[in-house]
């Protein structure tokens, strides 16, 4: 009898151990199953480091967008701004004499029908209207012409012999000699040299210089 009772005691702890086993079974593979059906939300490097890259990607393609853009929006700005001539536009005439061997600048406004033409269009108008001047810069802010001439600047007279006595003339934006003072100054007791300069001109600066070369060969 005490065999029996040992017996059934050692199959009641062998169930129970096989339960628990099945149950822990049970609950490992479960929890597996579980695991694996659940949606997947981490990324692996490779994922986030591609992500990443598109996103980088997309980025630099809306910035070239926006550049572009704005590069169109300049270039049209440039050519309606920059290209056309405007009531700002600055003519600027430069005259060098060769005689004083300075320059004589003089600023002028474009005609109003030229306003709103093309640079093209300025440059041909010069051309045809500006003949003896030569085009140095032509841009929608300044237009500057040149030329040289053989002959003496604005401001400047030339003292000369005429008929015995020294006569003044003064000179023209043109350089052309235009009466200006006759002198009783006369040449007869001056020396070859002096009524040789005379016969050629004596080019003097402002009516100071003109008094002070009368008063030297009056003297």
């Amino acid at each position: 009898m005490f065999r029996r009772k040992k017996s059934k005691k050692k199959r009641i702890l062998f169930i129970g151990f096989l339960l628990l086993v099945l149950g822990f079974t049970y609950g490992y593979f479960k929890e597996d199953i579980e695991v694996f059906h659940k949606p997947n939300f981490i990324k692996s490097s490779t994922e986030t480091e591609e992500s990443s890259k598109a996103s980088e990607l997309d980025l630099d393609t809306e910035n070239q967008d926006r550049q572009s853009q704005q590069s169109a929006k300049d270039d049209s700005s440039l050519f309606t701004s920059k290209h056309f001539v405007s009531e700002q536009t600055k003519l600027i005439l430069k005259t060098y004499y060769t005689q004083t061997r300075d320059t004589a600048v003089k600023e002028e406004k474009l005609p109003l029908d030229l306003i709103g033409r093309s640079i093209d269009e300025l440059e041909d108008y010069l051309r045809n209207n500006y003949t003896e001047w030569d085009i140095r810069e032509c841009s929608q802010n300044r237009v500057e012409l040149y030329r040289a001439l053989d002959g003496a600047s604005p401001g400047h007279f030339i003292v000369r012999e005429r008929n015995g006595y020294i006569v003044v003339y003064r000179l023209d934006e043109y350089g052309n000699e235009v009466f200006y003072k006759q002198t009783d100054v006369s040449v007869e007791f001056l020396s070859d040299i002096d009524r040789k300069k005379l016969k050629e001109g004596i080019i003097v600066k402002g009516t100071s210089g003109v008094e002070q070369i009368l008063q030297d060969y009056s003297s």
